[in-house]
């Protein structure tokens, strides 16, 4: 067969009939010869795919074609008796109820253009799909579209792909939350089919969202079918310039969670917890679960401590210990702070602020508890550009109560953080206690990029080899031997940097430091949460 493939900007429509007596009418009709004009195209190159008693057609369009008589025959020289002829303004058709074990020819007649034809080779017809995993591909293209491109099929009588956020999803379109949908694929002699994602799921699998999407491809060829599972990621905004700023977000775990967990006490990890945020060369540093509670009633409150022993490795608090005020020493309220490295970076101002005083107007607050977050305002010493950052811990839990305060205190974040840096680059980072992946477009995370932010995981230099929490385990209370490592490209799970104002990602990593037989180094394994850290232009 000679020619190449068309492609689905050409398409426009499908043309099906029958061979030997019966003929099914294509869509769009037969209609009345259009006169030929004197100067002759050159040939359509057709493309034939084989399937189980049907052969699809695709032909390249020629310029001036009004219409296209597609023809089918058992023999080379078509004769009148034994060929099946239609007439379509498509350049795509499936021949059906072909013959096993008959050899047939097609060719095809630009209408409009001058006569023009061409025979195809033998169609063959066969039963069994080839088809290779390592050549299909789950591409980017820009913005919220996407490529899935398969390699040369032997035959195929359908094609169908299912897209999704997780692997389950594309298996199970119709679990809650419903962000999978499917791909129709017209063109079964074509390698590829192009998509956009639909804008209800673009805050969770789009370009700015950092979640991976996953696709299943299904060929299938009488009785026989191959599915492949792949994953891939929205080409996301490329970097732009601007002095690199590494921003790292780290719940360290609270004195209370910990005090009944012998060799993961406070006492035992605060060093650990030192070590890892060290080990990131961070220049700014979000932190959670630092609240105000003493370990004994001698010690210094737990974010005191914490800003103590990280002055030893060049840090410091972005505001003053008297910004907390005299909160209770068990306050969970106050647990989200914010680090800033001295020698690359300079304080203008910031503090902790309350979510639940600047709820909406007449509301009433959902929750028990208020969880401020943490702002400040720098200057990047080497270049003077500002930039604003905070650090959050949204309500936990499940309840309708829970997701509710979740929803007031993100949205209050997000004005409160936008409104503050206008178009200055502003990044939000900490413990959201939501998952995309398994509550789709109602997250949070996906709630800040629906407003306009973009996750910093959303880069082509991701390393999420490892989920974000060590908690999924059973018996070593988020403090296991060997880190949970997540299905590919599943993301950061309840922890994420979000940006604003900011071209792009440069790096994104969930950082876990192991030995050589792939066990965690307790050196820096501080908490039941890993460290993620991204480098960001800052101009």
């Amino acid at each position: 067969m000679e020619g190449t493939r068309a492609t689905h900007s050409r398409l426009r429509g499908i043309l099906v009939f029958g061979c030997a007596v019966m003929l099914v009418a294509p869509l769009g009709g037969a209609g009345p010869a259009v006169a030929a004009v004197e100067a002759a195209k050159p040939a359509p190159a057709v493309t034939v795919m084989p399937g189980n008693r049907q052969a699809a057609l695709s032909w390249t369009a020629i310029k001036g074609a009004k219409k296209y008589r597609v023809e089918v025959s058992t023999s080379r020289k078509f004769p009148k008796k034994g060929t099946s002829a239609r007439v379509t303004k498509a350049t795509t058709a499936v021949v059906t109820k072909l013959a096993d074990k008959k050899n047939y020819f097609v060719r095809v007649t630009p209408q409009g253009a001058g006569r023009v034809s061409k025979t195809s080779k033998v169609v063959p017809v066969t039963h069994s799909p080839a088809l290779q995993h390592s050549a299909v591909q789950l591409i980017g293209l820009g913005g919220e579209r996407m490529r899935l491109q398969w390699n040369r099929l032997k035959a195929v009588s359908s094609i169908t792909v299912q897209v999704g956020a997780t692997s389950d999803l594309v298996d199970k379109p119709t679990k809650e939350p419903k962000i999978s949908f499917s791909v129709p694929v017209k063109d079964l002699t074509a390698r590829f089919v192009d998509f956009t994602i639909p804008a209800a799921v673009v805050p969770v699998i789009g370009s700015a969202s950092g979640n991976w999407i996953f696709a299943r491809l299904t060929v299938v060829n009488a009785k026989s079918s191959n599915t492949v599972k792949l994953s891939g990621m929205a080409k996301p905004l490329p970097p732009g310039p601007g002095a690199s700023v590494r921003f790292a977000t780290y719940n360290v775990k609270s004195i209370p969670s910990s005090q009944n967990m012998p060799g993961n006490t406070w006492e035992d990890r605060r060093e650990r917890v030192v070590n890892a945020i060290a080990y990131s060369e961070a220049d700014i540093v979000a932190v959670q679960e630092a609240t105000t509670y003493r370990a004994t009633p001698n010690y210094p409150r737990h974010f005191e401590e914490l800003a103590r022993y990280l002055g030893r490795v060049g840090y410091e608090l972005a505001y003053p210990f008297e910004a907390i005020g005299s909160a209770a020493d068990q306050d969970i309220n106050y647990s989200c702070q914010l680090f800033f490295r001295t020698k690359t970076i300079e304080r203008l101002a910031g503090g902790p602020e309350s979510t639940r005083d600047k709820r909406p107007a007449g509301s009433v607050w959902p929750a028990k508890n208020d969880r401020q977050f943490a702002w400040g305002k720098f200057r990047v010493a080497s270049s003077g550009a500002e930039f604003y950052a905070a650090s959050l811990h949204l309500q936990t839990g499940n309840s309708a109560a829970d997701n509710l305060t979740r929803d007031y205190q993100i949205g209050i974040i997000n004005s409160f953080m936008s409104g503050m840096a206008g178009t200055k680059p502003v990044v939000v980072m900490g413990d959201f206690n939501s998952n995309p992946l398994g509550v789709g477009a109602k997250s949070q995370q996906s709630m800040l990029v629906s407003w306009g932010w973009a996750s910093a995981a959303a880069t082509t230099n991701a390393k999420v080899l490892w989920a974000s929490t060590n908690t999924q385990g059973t018996g070593d209370n988020g403090f296991p031997t060997v880190p949970f490592k997540p299905v590919a490209g599943q993301g950061s799970r309840i922890d994420g940097i979000f940006t604003r104002n900011i071209a792009g990602s440069k790096a994104f990593e969930v950082q876990v430091v192991l030995n050589a037989d792939g066990t965690f180094d307790r050196t820096y394994q501080g908490s039941d949460h890993n460290l993620l850290k991204a480098d960001l232009p800052i101009r």
